[in-house]
């Protein structure tokens, strides 16, 4: 999936224009349970030919086996020969996204964008929501979505006979 700098920055929740070297980032608390989120984009170089998006939460207490910190969305694009942006790294929960399922570029930024939508509400993100809804395939071919069924079977025979037989046509 190739995408427009503008394109890019507005499928990651940004509405306003970036430029080298600027980070747009939200934090957010949970109230309850102290626990911290943060979300950033960065524009890691000048030429703007690098762009990250990361999405990290912070445990206020953590079980001594579990880690304190983790990272629930990370990408990277890079800017290609033609002008357009394209994703080309992607960890989501842990593991690499790239290509893991269809249309993965634009699961990752719908949720990363849902993540921010909620961010600045100054809500804390229900991220098991957001996948759910995110990670949903739209339907189409091959993506397992809500089908039709099958085809009724018409013989053609039938339908010629039933013409002649009533003179009346369809």
């Amino acid at each position: 999936m190739l995408l427009t700098f503008r394109d890019l920055l507005e499928k990651l929740g940004i509405d306003s224009q970036m430029e080298g070297y600027q980070t747009q980032p939200w934090h957010v608390i949970d109230s309850e349970t102290k626990n911290s989120c943060s979300a950033e984009v960065r524009i890691m170089d000048g030429e703007c030919s690098e762009v990250e998006a990361e999405i990290i939460t912070e445990k206020a207490e953590a079980l001594p086996n579990e880690p304190r910190i983790q990272i629930i969305l990370w990408l990277q694009a890079h800017l290609e020969a033609t002008g357009k942006y394209r994703i080309v790294k992607c960890r989501f929960e842990g593991k690499d996204f790239v290509n893991s399922v269809a249309s993965w570029e634009e699961k990752a930024m719908k949720f990363f964008k849902a993540a921010i939508r909620e961010m600045k509400k100054d809500i804390f993100p229900d991220f098991d929501a957001i996948k759910e809804d995110a990670m949903r395939d739209k339907g189409g071919a091959g993506q397992g979505g809500q089908g039709g069924g099958r085809a009724p079977k018409i013989k053609p025979n039938q339908l010629l006979n039933d013409m002649k037989n009533t003179g009346r046509g369809f």
